[in-house]
Formats: C-alpha cells, sequence, structure tokens
C-alpha cells in the first residue's frame, strides 16, 4: 500500500495505519516502509517517523506557494512578466541589465541571469484592431456585436491556429471571436500602458493579493482538492507601468470599464447552456417559492455521471443563495 503526500484519502490512510498494518500489509510512504510485522516500540518509530514526514511536506507546499506569490508580486510590482501568454498583439521581449530588448519565441525559455520578461506591442495591426474594438463598444456596441462583426471580417484572434486541451480532448483552436473573447481584450489594461498581474486566483494554500499573499479558505476548493477559481477584487490586483507609451486614451478606456460593469450586471455570473434549444421553456418557468419570482435558467449538473439536466433559480445563481431560505 503506497501512501502519497496530500488529499483526504492520505489522511484518511495514515489514520488507518495501525489497523493495515497489523492486517499484514506493508506500507510504502516517500519516508520509508513501515513492516508488517512490526511491534511495540519499532511499529511507533517507524509511525512518527511517517507522521512527521508527512507534516513536513504539507509544510514544504505551502511554504514554496508563499515563495512563488510573493517573487510574482516583487516581478508585477516592477512591470515584468509572471509567464503566460502574452496579450492580443503583444510578444515577449527580454530585458538585459543594459536595458536592451530582445523579443524572444512565445515557449523560449532564457536562463539569461538578471534578466526579465515583459510584454510589449509587436504587432501594430493587431493594436489598431484592438483600438477599434474599444471604439465600438464606446460607440453603444455590444460584445456579441462586436465579434460577429470581426468574425465577417476575417480577423482570426490571438489563438488562432494553436492547440488546446478542452475536457480531455486536444483540438485546434478556431480563431473565432465570442463575447469572452472581445470583453478579455477590452478589460485589460495593457491597452493604456498598464500591466495587471493577479486579476484570477486559483491557489490551494495561498493566493495573491496587492499587499501580499493571503491564505486560501475551504470554500474556495473544488471538491477534488484543487483551487476554484476565482476573479479577484480590482484592488487586489498589482498594477504597474508597461515601460511603453498608452495606445489608448487611459480617461476614456477607465470610462468604458466602468460602462460595461454597468452593462453586465444583470448576466455576469449565470452561466449559459450550450445547447439552449434543449431548454425551450426557460423564458417561461418561474420560481414561486416564498414569493421569489426568479427566472429559471438551464444548467447541467455534471457532478453524477455524464450530468443531467434541470432548472435552477437566476437569483440563486446570481447572489450564490444568499437572498434564499
Amino acid at each position: 500500500m503506497s501512501l502519497g503526500r496530500s488529499g483526504p484519502g492520505v489522511r484518511s490512510g495514515f489514520l488507518e495505519m495501525p489497523r493495515t498494518r497489523c492486517g499484514g500489509v506493508f506500507l510504502v510512504t516517500s519516508e520509508g516502509v513501515i513492516a508488517a510485522g512490526a511491534r511495540g516500540s519499532e511499529a511507533f518509530g517507524q509511525s512518527l517517523v511517517s507522521f512527521v514526514g508527512y507534516h513536513e511536506s504539507g509544510a514544504f507546499s505551502r511554504q514554496l506557494s508563499e515563495r512563488i506569490i510573493t517573487k510574482h508580486i516583487e516581478l508585477a510590482s516592477q512591470g515584468y512578466s509572471t509567464g503566460g501568454v502574452p496579450p492580443y498583439g503583444h510578444g515577449r521581449f527580454l530585458e538585459r541589465p543594459d536595458d536592451t530588448l530582445v523579443e524572444i519565441a512565445l515557449h523560449q525559455r532564457h536562463t539569461e541571469r538578471n534578466c526579465h520578461i515583459r510584454f510589449r506591442p509587436n504587432n501594430e495591426q493587431r493594436i489598431k484592431t484592438w483600438v477599434w474594438i474599444l471604439k465600438r463598444l464606446e460607440a453603444g456596441w455590444s460584445a456579441k456585436r462586436v465579434a460577429q462583426c470581426l468574425n465577417e471580417l476575417g480577423i482570426p484572434t490571438r489563438d488562432a491556429g494553436r492547440t488546446r486541451r478542452d475536457n480531455g480532448v486536444e483540438h485546434e483552436v478556431s480563431g473565432k471571436w465570442h463575447e469572452s473573447t472581445v470583453l478579455a481584450v477590452a478589460t485589460n489594461p495593457i491597452i493604456i500602458g498598464v500591466k495587471e498581474y493577479g486579476r484570477y486566483s486559483e491557489g490551494v494554500h495561498h493566493r495573491a493579493k496587492a499587499t501580499g499573499f493571503r491564505p486560501g479558505t475551504e470554500k474556495k476548493l473544488l471538491p477534488d482538492g484543487s483551487g476554484k477559481t476565482i476573479e479577484n477584487d480590482v484592488a487586489d490586483r498589482i498594477r504597474a507601468a508597461a515601460d511603453f507609451a498608452a495606445r489608448f486614451a487611459p480617461e476614456r478606456w477607465h470610462r468604458l470599464q466602468a460602462n460595461l460593469k454597468a452593462r453586465g450586471t444583470a448576466q455576469r455570473g449565470k452561466r449559459k447552456a450550450h445547447a439552449p434549444a434543449a431548454y425551450p421553456v426557460t423564458p417561461c418557468v418561474f420560481d414561486l417559492t416564498c414569493k421569489c419570482g426568479g427566472i429559471m435558467h438551464c444548467v447541467v449538473r455534471k457532478d453524477r455521471g455524464v450530468g443531467r439536466p434541470m432548472y435552477r433559480c437566476s437569483i440563486y445563481t446570481k447572489t450564490a443563495g444568499k437572498k434564499c431560505n
């Protein structure tokens, strides 16, 4: 029987260790082997070493997350990249100690000491497309209308031609624009010369914030023990100068952000069905419990097998149950 380093299954395995050993099973841990026939002080010593090793391995993970986040915040505060793919119309540039910049490939790793990566514009046509998107949204266009127009013009997205994996299936990205793609571009402040870090977080042990890191909580974990991805408040994000001039007026960009936030209030946080035709009565079904009156939205519950269709109250979804009994 082999025991790993984390997870509820491992904890229960350690609690059952004495009974399992007495049953004639050898326990193999990262610190050694606990013999099935061990008795008395020998068995106690082997168990104690394993418990201490298990505790230290968990402490190491927490300390490692603190160090990684602290380093990321240090880099982000200076406008450097902390990893990931550059935004639309931007590339990766290696900044050397003498302030020279050299563009490097997307997945190329650099080994030069005292050098860091910056995101900088490298495609003027895409930057013009970005500005065009912002102007259309300023004029009152919806993100869906902008996406349709870009697709009709044959303008591909940043990830067109790349491969990605969704639900375990690898496929080539179509390069089509969607509402979420348009909004991701429109809400990125790098177009006004500001590099942002920490918009989303999914850490298990710690998560970043503007003044350091904060510990993770059980509420931010999924049933499998992994971190739940959440969007952080603007106050918890780190923003720094991106080391190049703004390509769009900052005051116009900030007004647009307030406008976009006001526009999306009614639908924010509500999942959309992949097959709307499967729920033809959605606009006609309401939650009448306790005089609620909320529209019932179609969802698929995926915690049992392939999932089963169901209806969920829109007010419950939007408020995370805070206004429900």
